[in-house]
């Protein structure tokens, strides 16, 4: 970049212009330190880090572009990079991300290589600009689930990831469901086309009645399935109590569920009660269904960054939010982003929002006097 694009304010006439802008952004800077319009601080969890993060910013009277540290950032050629990045101007908006990054363990997480693996990935970055995505993340029994290989591969499944479309696709962790499936045979009952018929016989009914289950076990189709010794416990007690349920049936009914049933990785999952609350969480049945979570949970990248302990902790409100935001992981990956966010000379545009939007301001100024002319 040559020494005519970028600013040094020493004429006069820049010096004027530029006061007026810095005054705009000082009462834009006001406004967002001293809580007006007012800061929200019913947040479960963030009002102890919103408190903390107001007390440590800089007042307007302390923005003073001149000063000479200032001037340094204005003649680094990847801080210019970034200040007139679009993306990065747009996050610097928000106060979430300067409270985000004023956390140690964020700065741990984005800027360890694995993050940086993970957001290249297009599907990845939108799955986390999910609301579900962050509800699941926030859950330690799924952080812990990441690291089980089992886990993986039950998400990379397409019969699983269809099964997780079924409206009751919890039920499978259910106590009641599970032991029944856990029943001899139950596996070759699924495939039977006369037990198919014969729950698809009650698919109308809220909740069947007595008079539904006695002609059920009346049926041609039931007295067929019954004549054979394997079935005998399948079509037990447990199934008994089950099969009025319209959500139990719904489960039972679904082409998906023999082929995950029988899988050695979902027996085994289904005994941990980290699987059981995963399971039960709407968020992570909407997540589960999609193929970007299947490819999330089966890279290398994710699994080691699940592992560092700074994840769970990173894990808050404020970092949750700004990974929502799709300008986010496009930043995170930049070069100069990254090598900027570990040089310390650097750390005032990451962390004080004055700076970093005074910054924007003449920039942006000064772009449009280059325009003018």
């Amino acid at each position: 970049m040559s020494d005519r694009s970028k600013p040094m304010l020493g004429s006069g006439k820049a010096r004027v212009f530029l006061a007026g802008v810095l005054v705009i952004a000082v009462l834009v800077v006001l406004f967002a330190v001293t809580g007006f319009p007012p800061f929200e601080r019913d947040t479960v969890g963030t009002i102890g880090t919103a408190d903390r993060y107001q007390a440590e910013q800089m007042t307007d009277e302390d923005v003073i572009l001149d000063d000479p540290e200032i001037q340094a950032l204005l003649q680094d050629d990847e801080v210019l990079a970034l200040l007139n990045n679009e993306d990065f101007r747009k996050l610097a908006e928000s106060d979430e991300f300067f409270m985000a990054m004023a956390l140690p363990d964020v700065e741990a997480i984005v800027m360890a290589d694995d993050f940086a693996r993970i957001a290249r990935q297009p599907e990845c970055a939108r799955l986390f600009e999910s609301a579900e995505m962050a509800t699941v993340l926030g859950r330690s029994e799924y952080v812990t689930l990441l690291q089980d290989d089992d886990f993986d591969r039950l998400a990379a499944e397409e019969s699983y990831v269809a099964l997780a479309e079924n409206a009751s696709f919890e039920w499978i962790v259910q106590p009641e469901f599970k032991r029944w499936l856990e029943r001899p045979d139950v596996y070759r009952l699924l495939q039977e086309p006369d037990f198919t018929r014969l729950m698809t016989q009650l698919a109308s009914a809220e909740r069947a009645t007595d008079e539904d289950m006695a002609r059920l076990y009346e049926s041609a189709e039931y007295e067929r399935l019954a004549v054979k010794p394997e079935y005998a416990e399948a079509l037990a007690d447990d199934f008994r109590k089950l099969a009025p349920l319209p959500a139990a049936r719904a489960l039972m009914t679904d082409e998906a569920l023999p082929r995950i049933a029988v899988l050695p990785a979902f027996k085994r999952l289904a005994e941990r009660p980290e699987y059981a609350e995963v399971a039960m969480m709407p968020e992570y049945r909407r997540i589960a269904r999609l193929p970007e979570h299947a490819k999330l949970a089966a890279m290398p990248a994710f699994k080691r960054l699940a592992r560092l302990p700074a994840l769970k902790r990173a894990l808050r409100p404020e970092f949750q939010n700004i990974m929502r935001k799709p300008e986010f992981c496009r930043i995170a990956i930049l070069p100069e982003y990254r090598r900027l966010a570990i040089k310390p000379e650097a750390a005032r545009i990451f962390r004080e929002p004055a700076v970093c939007r005074s910054l924007v301001a003449t920039l942006l100024a000064e772009r449009e006097t280059d325009d003018a002319h």
